[in-house]
C-alpha cells in the first residue's frame, strides 16, 4: 500500500514538473527531483524511467552534479518563462494581472541569479587557463 501511495505521489509530482516546463509559476526541477525520490522509494523501474527522461537530464542532472546551471540553461529557462508571461499579459490586458506577471518575472530573475552559474565543461576552463600560460621548454 505504501509503495502505491509513493508511486501516485511520484506521478503527481512528475506531472507538475512537466507543467512547470511551460507554466512560469511552477518550478520544474524541484518537482522532478521529488518525483525521482518518490519513484526510487516505490520501484526501481520507475526510478530508472524518470532518470532517462529528457527533462531530468536537462534540468536536474547538471544541477545535482555541479550544484548549478550553465548560463545557457538559465537563459533558456528565463526566455521561455518570459515569453509565456508576455503572452499572458497580452491575453489579459488588466493592470493588476500585468503587475502580478511582472512580479513573477522579477522573482524568477532573482531565483536564477541566486543559482550558481557553472561552465558547460570544466576541462574547457582548464584549457583556456593553460593557453594563457607562457610556453616553457
Amino acid at each position: 500500500m505504501k509503495k502505491k501511495i509513493l508511486l501516485i505521489c511520484g506521478w503527481i509530482s512528475f506531472l507538475l514538473g512537466m507543467i512547470g516546463v511551460v507554466v512560469p509559476l511552477l518550478p520544474t526541477t524541484p518537482f522532478i527531483l521529488l518525483a525521482a525520490t518518490l519513484f526510487a522509494k516505490s520501484s526501481k523501474k520507475n526510478e530508472e524511467w524518470i532518470k532517462s527522461r529528457k527533462v531530468y537530464q536537462k534540468y536536474v542532472v547538471p544541477y545535482k552534479e555541479r550544484g548549478g546551471l550553465t548560463l545557457r540553461s538559465k537563459c533558456e529557462i528565463l526566455l521561455s518563462s518570459y515569453i509565456i508571461l508576455l503572452i499572458s499579459g497580452l491575453v489579459f490586458p488588466y493592470i493588476h494581472v500585468r503587475i502580478i506577471l511582472c512580479s513573477i518575472a522579477f522573482c524568477q530573475l532573482i531565483a536564477m541569479i541566486r543559482i550558481p552559474t557553472m561552465e558547460k565543461d570544466a576541462s574547457k576552463r582548464m584549457e583556456r587557463a593553460e593557453n594563457l600560460l607562457p610556453y616553457e621548454e
